[in-house]
């Protein structure tokens, strides 16, 4: 029901004073809010608008200020626990500009500390304004946490640490305050984290022959191929096998075309914890433009059935130190000011696959496996754990 103007401007003027937002002007169909409503329009200091008027059920809405136009950076594993990725993080995030309303997308693994997850956060939060985060495996580990805790209670506390820092965990629905000349809004996002968790049977692929990469490389490197996440991801007894774990979290990968063959990577089992069919099913039923992941720490940048997947991941220095593209900065993926969506971005990974089909058939390890294997067998590099 509509207020009487009057009315509603006196209302207006008490609750912007109680809030200490008289430079706040509420919008002109907010005649029709509650007191409620209005109380929670400019306690947010005008960024949050009623869910009921929000397209998207149950998503808030908050306003890209007039003037402004989004852009929208991707970044995954950042793995701050590392001196130098910290220092990455601090000098390489994008330079603000006049204009610009910028939202990052991080893609979890940035560190299983959580007072080193609390000061990067605290750094993406500074500089952009809205972050998104979804948890990695890293965020799961249960290393000094009081016994009986689980990596679902890291989860909790991992999202309590985002409510503090006033990252965002959940959708919202990002618009501008202007309309073109068609009348559609200048920016209209929906941004939806998507939590998630792996199952061994998204690996369809053969396996290695023996001697394959991974018998070699366990012979080579002691340790390797020892997924971390099986020692220090604590869960309760109904999560204690993959189908439980990948029906309880909400949505990630894709098929295999999101990792090189077998043939062609160190750890052959990384297929096994990378995705999830039965999550596919979610993010099918969203059909977003974009859909940004993380964890392999293979970048990526495909367009499969009609949706962009992106994965833009620091990696560790070891990593760094052999990528064939340096991973500059997080990926800017977005640009109101330039049309939207901005072009696909060169990966190597990509690349290849446009040009070579995959061949399944063929499960010895490719050359450069080899030589490689043989080099660490060579300079004996000592046991060490992955994940």
């Amino acid at each position: 029901m509509l207020r009487d103007p009057f009315e509603h401007a006196a209302l207006v003027q008490r609750i912007q004073s109680e809030c200490f937002a008289e430079d706040i002007e509420p919008p002109a169909d907010s005649l029709g809010w509650t007191e409620e409503e209005l109380h929670a329009f400019f306690e947010s200091g005008g960024d949050e608008l009623p869910l009921r008027f929000a397209e998207t059920p149950g998503v808030p809405v908050r306003i890209i200020p007039a003037g402004m136009r989004a852009r929208v950076f991707v970044i995954s594993d950042m793995h701050c626990d590392h001196a130098q990725n910290f220092g990455w993080i601090q000098q390489r995030l994008p330079a603000s500009s006049s204009g610009c309303f910028d939202v990052c997308v991080c893609c979890g693994d940035v560190s299983d500390n959580l007072g080193v997850l609390r000061q990067a956060l605290g750094v993406l939060r500074a500089r952009f304004d809205e972050v998104f985060f979804t948890p990695g495996n890293h965020e799961l580990w249960v290393r000094k946490e009081p016994p009986g805790t689980t990596s679902l209670d890291r989860i909790e506390t991992v999202r309590r640490l985002c409510e503090e820092k006033r990252v965002r965990v959940a959708p919202l629905r990002l618009c501008s305050a202007e309309s073109g000349s068609d009348g559609c809004r200048l920016d209209d996002l929906l941004l939806v984290p998507l939590h998630s968790w792996y199952h061994s049977s998204w690996d369809r692929e053969p396996g290695m022959e023996a001697g394959g990469p991974d018998s070699e490389l366990r012979k080579a490197m002691p340790g390797v191929g020892m997924w971390t996440d099986h020692q220090l991801c604590k869960w309760p007894p109904h999560l204690a096998n993959d189908e439980a774990r990948a029906l309880h979290f909400a949505s990630l990968n894709r098929e295999l075309e999101l990792l090189p063959e077998k043939r062609m990577l160190i750890m052959a089992d990384l297929h096994k914890v990378s995705g999830s069919d039965h999550l596919e099913a979610q993010l099918r039923q969203l059909m977003p433009d974009v859909h940004c992941f993380g964890h392999t720490h293979i970048p990526m940048d495909l367009t499969l059935d009609g949706v962009r997947y992106v994965q833009w991941s620091l990696g560790t220095p070891r990593e760094q130190k052999g990528q064939t593209r340096v991973v500059f900065g997080p990926m800017r993926i977005y640009d109101g000011s330039t049309g939207g969506e901005l072009p696909q971005h060169w990966c190597h990974w990509t690349r290849h696959y446009e040009l070579y089909a995959r061949d399944l058939s063929r499960t010895a390890a490719a050359p450069y496996l080899q030589s490689y294997l043989a080099r660490s067998r060579g300079n004996g590099y000592a046991a060490r754990v992955v994940g």
